[in-house]
């Protein structure tokens, strides 16, 4: 649990769970971060992405780690992906396109075209991979991170540390915003990152640059 308004660091995993630590990341274009680099090995590091090209480049990139070519949902099935002029803005959800007039900087999400893709839940992959326990769960899919929250289940209840992109207002249509979703597990990461909340909704009330105090991540830990 943060202490001192300081989100502890990432590192500090180890000393609250079992070796070797098992960390994913839903949404891992462009790689994991530097903080869980440092843990592995032995950390096993999983990283989840829809687009197979960007895979197979961040498996040459990082060979000690597992990338998996899926999207991750709510519930299994078939859903439209909006892929984006910025392929890292690509969402399941249509962006809103009325935005970018006064906010150039999210030009980058307009669609430019849609693929029909297939999604499971973190806690199906996991069931049929034999991975029992998530010790870290990162997730950064433009609008989507609460389904793949809802689609993660009992392996929930065994994540110490939950690292989550959150918006405070909609960049893409019918999005959950934070401090709106009522839900268990988006509860979780409102409940414990307060830290970031007091400095994102400052920027965020104040005058700022167009395309600017949108997103922040939020940062919960458990205190056992």
């Amino acid at each position: 649990m943060k202490r001192g308004g300081r989100t502890p660091p990432f590192h500090t995993l180890p000393r609250v769970a079992d070796l070797p630590l098992t960390l994913v990341d839903v949404g891992v274009r462009w790689g994991f971060p530097q903080r869980w680099l440092e843990l592995a090995p032995p950390a096993r590091l999983i990283g989840f992405e829809a687009d197979p090209d960007e895979c197979k480049v961040l498996a040459e990139r990082h060979p000690g780690a597992e990338f998996v070519a899926l999207a991750l949902g709510e519930a299994p099935g078939r859903a439209e992906l909006h892929v984006a002029h910025e392929t890292g803005s690509s969402s399941l959800f249509a962006p809103d396109e009325s935005l970018h007039a006064v906010r150039p900087a999210l030009a980058g999400t307009a669609t430019v075209r849609t693929e029909t893709v297939e999604l499971d839940t973190l806690a199906a992959w996991a069931a049929r991979e034999g991975v029992e326990r998530v010790d870290a769960l990162k997730l950064d899919v433009q609008g989507a991170e609460l389904a793949v929250l809802r689609g993660a289940g009992a392996l929930l209840d065994g994540v110490r540390g939950l690292e989550v992109e959150v918006e405070f207002h909609p960049i893409y249509r019918g999005q959950p915003l934070f401090g709106t979703a009522r839900d268990r597990a988006y509860a979780l990461a409102r409940s414990v990152a307060f830290t970031v909340l007091a400095t994102s909704i400052a920027t965020v009330m104040r005058p700022t640059p167009p395309g600017t105090g949108l997103t922040a991540p939020a940062f919960a830990f458990t205190a056992s």
